[in-house]
């Protein structure tokens, strides 16, 4: 347990971190296809680690959510992370299908 001596922001973070970090590494999946596929958006990690970018907690416990629902059973949730209840990603952080268009 935390005894939250760090910004709240910062531990969530780290979580964030060192849950996409053992996923990517156990997969092999690239960081930026995972997110695009999954949260819209491949950039989102990058600005995320970085710390270009906040986040709202709802935004963390849906990729929390969302990773405990794609974990490889064969691979150890990360030590000191608590793990939510696993739930698919909202269809609104999910990539949108491109609108097919008609033939001229």
């Amino acid at each position: 347990m935390s005894d939250f001596s760090e910004p709240f922001d910062a531990i969530l973070r780290r979580n964030i971190v060192a849950v996409t970090e053992a996923f990517i590494a156990h997969t092999g999946k690239p960081v930026t296809s995972f997110y695009r596929e999954h949260f819209a958006d491949s950039a989102l990690y990058a600005r995320l680690r970085s710390g270009e970018a906040s986040f709202r907690v709802a935004t963390y416990d849906d990729l929390m959510a969302h990773f405990s629902f794609s974990w490889p059973t064969d691979l150890a949730w990360p030590a000191g992370v608590p793990r939510p209840a696993p739930k698919k990603a909202e269809p609104s952080r999910r990539p949108r299908k491109a609108k097919e268009t008609a033939d001229g």
